[in-house]
């Protein structure tokens, strides 16, 4: 075999994961040329697959001293010093890179990463201005150039490089929420309104679109669609339970400790999780339970509750139409946990809430407090979730003969630089 087909199967090996067919093939390209700079190159990378990255470090350096203008290889060279925590060295490589290839976009980037993880955001953001040059709709480029200048305050300029991400067609749906969410916050809500009717022109029939301009501008409506609940947290199941955790969110503890509070101890023998997301309150609640019903509209945050197995029951619908579908008076408590923010009228609610449960059972909620005027007593907020004011909430409660028992205020999460204030508010059904 020539050296070139051995080199060539040795990589063909190594990117199907092949490693021990991919390290008879290296060997043997290293007999036939043993200071070929590729093969040198390719084999620091084999090396560093098998997990021995300063052993990588020594044959890429080998290599480019041999013959120094390979720019890939410099950047390979960079992340590994990086992975051995050399940072000068990483950065060393990473402008060698740039300097024998000025339109190496990755090195660029990288060398804004360690501008950035240096404290030095101007630096880091040139870097990525010059990377945004030479691959403009590069989605990672340009959302980390965006995100930086928003960071460091530059909201015109980010915003105008979000409305690109959006206009070139190169989004995540998740970002551009982020983005208008950023932009709002921060003193543009103009901006994050054409950011998003720039989304909603990309996709017209995205319900996510739809709702988010509808909160954007203002408008009334009486709760999120179903389509739009759905699709919102079947995308975020996978990373729902970390990114509550970064934000603070404890509601799930506190409505459990109202649960504790209020029951003092005694057993409950049927109860629903309304909008039971991927089961958190589920573990803090059951075990002074004896059946548990979970109900959520999302499947996929469904199987995450499943997988927890603290649920004697799970049904994947939306919260007023199973209660509903229910006998009456079939609970002895009813809980909801950051879900009734994404209605906005909630009388519908309370009154299939009061029928669900027998004479002296419980609910408790939590609520996003909206302290401001509202005609409804609800307001749909730029973050696509409804607030509502308490003596809006006390009256549904009194006409669907709720009694209140309890209000807590809370801090429910973290958004953006701010908490979002919140109520846990115990009701209970006459005897």
């Amino acid at each position: 075999m020539t050296f070139e087909d051995s080199l060539r199967s040795a990589i063909t090996a190594q990117q199907s994961g092949d490693l021990e067919e991919a390290g008879r093939h290296y060997g043997d390209v290293l007999k036939q040329a043993p200071d070929h700079p590729d093969a040198l190159h390719y084999f620091g990378m084999f090396l560093h697959q098998c997990g021995k990255p300063e052993k990588a470090v020594a044959m890429i350096e080998r290599s480019l001293e041999i013959y120094p203008n390979q720019p890939s290889a410099f950047n390979n060279l960079g992340n590994l010093y990086r992975i051995l925590e050399r940072e000068d060295d990483a950065d060393n490589a990473f402008w060698n890179a740039v300097r024998f290839d000025i339109a190496h976009v990755e090195a660029w980037r990288n060398i804004a990463e360690v501008r950035r993880l240096r404290d030095d955001e101007v630096g880091s953001i040139k870097a990525l201005r010059i990377a945004r040059a030479f691959e403009p709709n590069f989605f990672p480029t340009c959302h980390k150039l965006g995100m930086q200048l928003a960071g460091i305050g530059e909201f015109d300029e980010a915003a105008d490089i979000f409305i690109a991400i959006v206009r070139n067609g190169v989004f995540k749906r998740g970002s551009v929420i982020a983005y208008a969410e950023i932009l709002s916050h921060y003193g543009k809500p103009e901006k994050a309104l054409e950011l998003l009717l720039e989304w909603q022109k990309q996709d017209p029939s995205n319900p996510l679109a739809a709702h988010h301009v509808a909160a954007h501008r203002g408008l009334e409506s009486s709760g999120a669609s179903q389509a739009y609940v759905r699709e919102t947290f079947d995308g975020f199941a996978d990373s729902f339970e970390v990114v509550l955790k970064n934000l603070g969110y404890d509601a799930p503890e506190v409505l459990a400790q109202a649960v504790m509070d209020h029951h003092k101890g005694k057993r409950i023998a049927r109860a629903v999780d309304l909008g039971c997301g991927t089961g958190l309150l589920g573990p803090l609640i059951k075990p002074g339970i004896e059946h548990l019903t979970g109900v959520d509209l999302s499947p996929k945050m469904l199987e995450q509750a499943k997988a927890k197995q603290v649920y004697d029951e799970i049904v994947e619908g939306d919260l007023t139409g199973f209660l509903t579908s229910r006998q009456a008076e079939a609970f002895d408590l009813v809980t909801a946990a950051e879900v009734l923010n994404y209605i906005g009228d909630l009388g519908p609610v309370f009154v299939a809430i009061s029928r669900s449960l027998k004479p002296g059972a419980t609910f408790i909620g939590t609520f996003e407090s909206l302290d401001g005027d509202a005609s409804t007593g609800y307001r749909l907020s730029q973050t696509g979730r409804y607030e509502h004011r308490q003596d809006y909430i006390m009256s549904l409660a009194d006409k669907s003969g709720l009694h209140h028992v309890e209000t807590k205020r809370i801090a429910l999460r973290k958004h953006l630089d701010t908490m979002v204030e919140g109520l846990v508010i115990t009701f209970s059904r006459p005897e």
